[in-house]
C-alpha cells in the first residue's frame, strides 16, 4: 500500500500530490474564569486560521474555529488545491491559579479541492480534478502553564473525517483515488501537539506544532505535520470581581 501511495504522488508534479486531509489548528484558548473571550489568527504554510472562544461560566466554554488553506505552484501559480471548513466546540475548562486544563468536543464542516496538470504529446493541457465535501467530529484536551508574559501547552486531538459528495475526473488517479474514498469514506486521526506563547497579559503571540497519524488504511494520503504561528488577543481578563 506504501508503493501505491507513493506512486500516486509521483504520477504529479511534487506540490500537486493530492491530499485528503489538512490538519487545522488546534485552538488552545486558554480559559481562566467566567467572561474571558479569547479571539486568535495565525498563519501556516499556504493558509490561515481563525478562532474565538468565550468562558460562559466559570467551568463551560464554547470555541469557533474557521479555517482556508490552498497550494500554488511558485512560478505559475497554478492552484494544485485547498481545504476550507467552520467547527463549533463546547466543554470544560479549570484554571486553577496559573495552570490550566480543558476538554472540548467539536463538530465541523467543509470542503477540499485538487487539481492537476498534465500535457499529452501534442502539449496540449489537461486538468483532472477531486473534489469532496467532509464533516467532522473531534475531541480535543490540553494543559497549559500560563502567567504574565509566558505560555506552554501540551495537547491532544482525535478528529473523525466523514467525507461525501465525492467527484473526480473520469480517469487517471484521482479517479481511482475518488472511488476508493467512496468505498471508505470514514477516517479516525490522533494528533498530539505543543504550543507555546509570548506576551503580557491581553495580547500574546504564539507558535504551534501538532503530528497527525492516521489511525486505518495506509493509503490514505494527508498532511503530517501543522505548523502555524500567530497572535491571541483577550477581553475581560482585567474583571477583579469575576466568579471563578
Amino acid at each position: 500500500m506504501r508503493n501505491y501511495t507513493m506512486a500516486l504522488c509521483l504520477t504529479f508534479i511534487i506540490s500537486s500530490c493530492t491530499t485528503l486531509y489538512i490538519p487545522n489548528r488546534i485552538n488552545v484558548p486558554e480559559l481562566q474564569k467566567k467572561g474571558d473571550l479569547r479571539a486568535s489568527a495565525a498563519v501556516g504554510l499556504g493558509g490561515f486560521n481563525f478562532q474565538t472562544a468565550y468562558a460562559v461560566n466559570k467551568h463551560l466554554g464554547i470555541l469557533a474555529n474557521y479555517y482556508n488553506t490552498e497550494s500554488r505552484d511558485y512560478h505559475t501559480k497554478f492552484l494544485y488545491g485547498g481545504a476550507a471548513g467552520l467547527e463549533v466546540g463546547a466543554g470544560y475548562y479549570h484554571a486553577p491559579k496559573s495552570f490550566i486544563l480543558e476538554s472540548y468536543a467539536t463538530l465541523g464542516m467543509g470542503s477540499l479541492y485538487h487539481r492537476s496538470q498534465d500535457h499529452d504529446i501534442n502539449n496540449l493541457s489537461y486538468i483532472h480534478h477531486l473534489d469532496a465535501d467532509f464533516w467532522r467530529v473531534g475531541l480535543q484536551s490540553s494543559a497549559t502553564l500560563r502567567d504574565d508574559l509566558v505560555s506552554l501547552s501540551v495537547m491532544f486531538r482525535f478528529n473523525q473525517m466523514n467525507y461525501y459528495s465525492i467527484t473526480s475526473s473520469v480517469d487517471g488517479e484521482n479517479d481511482i483515488l475518488a472511488n476508493r474514498l467512496r468505498a471508505d469514506n470514514t477516517h479516525y486521526f490522533a494528533e498530539p501537539g505543543v504550543q507555546a506563547g509570548l506576551g503580557y497579559k491581553y495580547i500574546r503571540f504564539n507558535a504551534q506544532l501538532h503530528r497527525s497519524f492516521h489511525l486505518g488504511q495506509s493509503w490514505f494520503p494527508y498532511d503530517r505535520y501543522h505548523y502555524s504561528v500567530g497572535m491571541q488577543v483577550g477581553l475581560g481578563v482585567f474583571k477583579k470581581n469575576a466568579e471563578r
